[in-house]
């Protein structure tokens, strides 16, 4: 199931904790993974755009952090 706005916060935190940079890309991957996304809930986009929900849900997680 695609997660809420904040339920990939604790997540990012853990995934990014060792100060190694990670691409954007590969935390969205990695996010998909913790919360067992379907291929079609992976692939999934809004419908006022081309973006995908996960795209926007942990671009908005790390946003809040910077």
């Amino acid at each position: 199931m695609i997660p809420d706005v904040q339920s990939p916060m604790r997540p990012l935190l853990e995934a990014v904790r060792d100060g190694e940079h990670i691409g954007g890309r590969d935390l969205i991957a990695a996010m998909s993974d913790r919360f067992e996304l379907t291929d079609e809930e992976w692939t999934a986009l809004l419908p006022s755009s081309r973006q995908g929900w996960m795209d926007i849900r942990v671009g908005w997680s790390m946003r809040h952090f910077s």
